[in-house]
């Protein structure tokens, strides 16, 4: 296989698995699925159910994060070159895969949500949000005779 379709699907398989940890997970899922079914139309069941498995294992996150994702990758990446190989004829699945895993990185993008891991040691008055987070403190809070 080309240099060039292997980090293709390389590519590919980052964004995917980069998007199963983010809100645009479904959205990606879709997009990823379209592609067998545009190409593959056989496989996209099957393809649909593994992705929903992967992710599934992925965010239960039963072994060591990294590990895990590259594993995934690996196995994506392994599915993505042997679509590309089935169509060794036809240049319209390369460049269709190359679309999906831009729409598929955006999406992941744009979603602006990721595994996030925060570990907090604090005595009185600490406070950890996942996103926007406003503290008031009162004049008579604030005073040394409380």
């Amino acid at each position: 296989m080309d240099a060039q379709l292997v980090a293709l699907a390389a590519g590919g398989a980052s964004a995917l698995v980069g998007a199963m940890v983010t809100d645009a997970w479904g959205q990606a899922r879709d997009q990823a699925v379209g592609l067998w079914r545009r190409h593959r139309p056989a496989q996209a069941d099957a393809v649909d159910a593994e992705l929903v498995s992967s992710q599934e294992e992925l965010v239960a996150g039963t072994e060591s994060e990294e590990l895990l994702r590259a594993r995934m990758e690996g196995r994506w990446q392994g599915r993505l070159e042997r679509l590309l190989e089935e169509a060794a004829e036809d240049s319209e699945t390369a460049a269709d895969l190359r679309t999906t895993a831009d729409v598929i990185a955006g999406l992941a993008a744009a979603s602006g949500t990721g595994s996030v891991v925060q570990n907090v040691r604090a005595g009185r008055d600490s406070y950890t949000a996942a996103r926007d987070l406003t503290i008031g403190v009162r004049e008579r809070d604030a005073s040394p005779d409380g």
